[in-house]
């Protein structure tokens, strides 16, 4: 976990502040099929989604590799009814297996290589159990995000919970086939301090994710273009999968 939006903690800090869009939370919290499921949040962050799980009566565990977003979810109200680990999905070993699992934030671009992809998903497997999904998001490549990764039109300005003013924008660095790399800048306005992260982002088609979940053992079941549940089109802006053991 090299990005330092995920590890700085005062960039942490601003994370739900910037990720308020309550539409992906809202399909998520509307997949339990049944009460009292057993779930786990992969890359849960700071935990929103874990915790309304759990507020919703289901059994919640939560992993995420990086220290500083576990350790802000903890302080989260409610986060006393969340099993919390902080380590990768791989080297997670649970008493039980899972009803559910879910990968949200579109943490699913963070894996880069296809054998990296494929042992995620055999750890998936692992987990789930036999009538269990996995749901998760990943942006479209189609609809081509990174066009508006500009200091124009990414520029988000809002108030840290201190007050204190932010300036935050994304700056394209490269595009190499399915790879984006991408800098984002956080301008503290008011005490004119800048930092600067850079992240790469892996942009897989359907079709790819067809192959890496089936030679893990797994199937896509269900796919959605946005979190209104449309069909898959190349203007959608979302690939949101609900994934089976086969």
């Amino acid at each position: 976990m090299n990005d330092g939006q995920y590890v700085d903690k005062d960039l942490v800090a601003l994370y739900d502040i910037l990720n308020s869009a309550t539409d992906d939370h809202e399909f998520y919290l509307e997949i339990p099929w049944a009460d009292h499921l057993r779930i786990l949040d992969v890359g849960c962050g700071t935990g929103t989604l874990a915790v309304a799980f759990a507020n919703a009566g289901h059994k919640v565990t939560a992993v995420d590799p990086a220290l500083s977003m576990i350790e802000c979810a903890t302080e989260r109200e409610g986060a006393a009814s969340v099993d919390w680990h902080c380590l990768s999905i791989n080297d997670f070993i649970p008493s039980c297996q899972f009803d559910l699992i879910t990968m949200t934030g579109h943490a699913f671009q963070c894996l880069h290589d296809d054998h990296e992809i494929v042992d995620f998903f055999q750890s998936i497997k692992r987990l789930l159990r036999e009538s269990g999904r996995f749901v998760f998001e990943t942006r479209n490549p189609d609809f081509a995000a990174w066009l508006n990764w500009n200091p124009v039109d990414s520029l988000v300005k809002l108030a840290a919970s201190t007050g204190e003013p932010f300036e935050i924008y994304h700056q394209v660095v490269a595009v190499n086939n399915q790879f984006v790399e991408f800098r984002t800048t956080f301008k503290n306005v008011g005490a004119q301090e800048t930092k600067v992260c850079d992240s790469k982002l892996r942009f897989t088609s359907l079709q790819e994710l067809t192959t890496l979940t089936h030679a893990a053992g797994l199937t896509i079941s269900k796919v959605y273009g946005d979190w209104d549940k449309s069909t898959l089109s190349n203007n959608s802006p979302e690939i949101i999968c609900s994934v089976e053991k086969f």
